[in-house]
């Protein structure tokens, strides 16, 4: 399969605001690094009142399977997110790098989180 590593999937919660941080500083973290990213939550402009489809879920697992890495915003702590774990576990069932974006909170309570790099 086609993998390009100068292009990034930003998975993030789709209920997030795509102009609130930490998805804007993403965004134009990626942008000044010079690397090609898709974001899901800003690849649609669905009508009011639009219910999930499964064409919208191809896409996005098109553009992840094409990514060479994932940067995967988690939501802030008290809130959930079912779609940014499966898509880093997704990503890293495939191989490739993934940078989770979280807070100390969510960090703290996370299993999983607890055996990975951490930066703070």
């Amino acid at each position: 399969m086609f993998r390009d590593t100068r292009f990034v999937y930003l998975a993030r919660p789709l209920d997030f605001n795509t102009t609130a941080h930490p998805i804007l500083e993403a965004r134009q973290l990626l942008r000044g690094a010079g690397l090609a990213f898709y974001d899901p939550g800003a690849a649609f402009e669905l009508p009011a009142g639009a219910r999930p489809n499964p064409t919208i879920n191809v896409v996005n697992q098109a553009a992840l399977d094409a990514c060479g890495g994932v940067l995967a915003i988690m939501p802030p702590a008290g809130s959930t997110s079912i779609g940014v774990p499966m898509e880093i576990e997704r990503a890293r069932g495939q191989g490739k790098p993934v940078l989770v974006v979280a807070d100390v909170a969510t960090v703290e309570r996370s299993w999983a989180l607890q055996s990975v790099s951490r930066v703070d």
